[in-house]
């Protein structure tokens, strides 16, 4: 009778793992048509970006401080000044900076712009996610998060948010999340809300994409496409 238990939990085994497998197989990249750099005159910065369809797609978020609106670099609010050098020279490079909407308007570089909300399904759909998934408000889809967090795609990178308060003391900005949740702007408003944008949200180890929309106030991470 134990033999017997064996060899059913072992043929038990090799059957989940067949399915995985299967499942896995279902899960390749979907690769770019092009691939290239670019370099904003601004500043020197320079930009990978890889083609999907008919845009360019940034793969880092824009690193420059805007002219107008509210631009920041993620730091924690309880640091020295040293720490808090230190900390943003590390985000600048691996986050860019967070940015409400005026600044990220201000941000993109000349030929560029900030990607519609049909800009992002498209990118989705070619990743994808199902028809009757593409305009859900909620985390959606069962690999798109993953596939656009990979560095051979469009690596979306989670650098977390500023969330505009306001409460008896005034008016601040609270840094939320990095290194958990990328918020990233589209240009497209949400109709049914007051002074409200749509975005896209990833999270860490996430298989799937956030579709919401926020007050155009909070600052967040801005990818742009040509």
């Amino acid at each position: 009778m134990k033999n017997a238990y064996i060899i059913i939990v072992g043929i038990l085994f090799l059957l989940v793992m067949g399915a995985c497998d299967d499942e896995n197989d279902d899960l390749s990249w979907v690769q770019p048509s092009d691939k290239g750099t670019y370099v904003d005159e601004r500043d020197g910065n320079t930009y990978h970006w890889v083609r999907y369809g008919n845009l360019e797609w940034m793969v880092e978020n824009m690193k420059i401080k805007a002219e107008k609106g509210k631009s920041q670099i993620y730091s924690e609010l309880q640091m020295t000044t040293e720490e808090r050098r230190d900390q943003e020279a590390k985000n600048l490079f691996k986050y860019g900076y967070l940015y409400d909407y005026e600044a990220a308007e201000s941000a993109v570089p000349e030929g560029w712009r900030i990607p519609t909300d049909g800009d992002w399904q498209n990118l989705e759909k070619m990743m994808g996610m199902s028809e009757n998934e593409l305009s859900e408000f909620d985390w959606r889809g069962r690999q798109e998060g993953e596939m656009l967090q990979q560095e051979d795609c469009i690596w979306l990178r989670p650098g977390g948010f500023m969330d505009y308060e306001e409460n008896e003391l005034g008016n601040k900005y609270v840094p939320n999340f990095v290194g958990f949740y990328g918020f990233f702007w589209s240009s497209t408003k949400d109709e049914d809300k007051t002074d409200s944008m749509i975005y896209r949200q990833i999270r860490y180890n996430s298989s799937q994409l956030g579709r919401f929309s926020t007050l155009s106030k909070k600052m967040m991470s801005l990818r742009c496409v040509r």
